[in-house]
């Protein structure tokens, strides 16, 4: 209603009207326009009182109203917060079994696996309203058991080849050992054992060529003293 209303008093004025009034017409339109406004905001206001204060008291009644069932709803949420984390920590113990009996079935630290545990109480886990593993779970963590158990005999192996070769190169495993434990490729640590092997027996060959050539210089030097010594005793003969 009011927006038709506005719309009808301000279709009376025009652009181009407005740029042909006088000073005072254009003082008379600003205060009847103005004036349209006023009214309008004054009967916002009386309409929004109307409204306004209904509400207040209906907002200021339902929140004190509300309080006991908020009150008995936040005991409600702590008891169950309580018995959802007992129910959880039932879970948790139990997958800690169940990984700990597979890794000493395998042969490895029981505790491998500590990071998991808390991922896998969660109920979707579990058999419904049961403290038992579905057997899908089981299959999950047998399959990490499984590839832990050959990630460490792969790893044995692949130090029983380092030092096999070490001995073979006649060089010391531990630094080639430490390389693999930190994650250095098995490859590379083989191809640094040969170039190591390598600059060792050149640096042996050196080594070698080195006191033959002093071997020599020495006989030779030795060799000239004699013949020097040889020469003095025939001319004194």
């Amino acid at each position: 209603m009011y927006k038709r209303q506005i719309q009808a008093a301000v279709s009376e004025l025009s652009d181009e009207q407005l740029d042909n009034l006088e000073y005072n017409d254009i003082k008379n339109e600003f205060t009847r326009f103005n004036s349209l406004l006023t009214k309008l905001e004054t009967k916002r206001k009386e309409i929004a009182k109307v409204y306004k204060n209904p509400l207040t008291e209906f907002e200021s009644n339902f929140k004190s109203s509300k309080e006991p069932l908020k009150e008995i709803i936040d005991k409600l949420r702590a008891k169950r917060d309580e018995i959802d984390e007992h129910h959880r920590m039932l879970r948790v113990d139990h997958v800690r079994y169940v990984f700990e009996e597979k890794c000493e079935l395998a042969g490895i630290d029981k505790d491998t696996f500590k990071d998991k545990y808390d991922g896998y109480s969660l109920k979707k886990y579990f058999k419904d309203r049961k403290i038992e593993l579905k057997t899908e779970t089981i299959e999950e963590i047998d399959a990490l058991v499984l590839a832990e158990y050959d990630r460490i005999e792969e790893r044995k192996a692949n130090i029983e080849m380092i030092e096999d070769q070490a001995i073979d190169y006649e060089l010391p495993a531990d630094p080639y050992v430490r390389a693999l434990q930190n994650d250095t490729p098995l490859v590379e640590v083989l191809k640094q054992m040969k170039n190591d092997r390598d600059a060792a027996i050149e640096f042996k060959k050196q080594v070698e060529a080195k006191q033959k050539a002093e071997a020599e210089r020495l006989a030779e030097i030795e060799a000239m003293a004699k013949q020097s010594a040889n020469e003095e005793i025939k001319a004194v003969n």
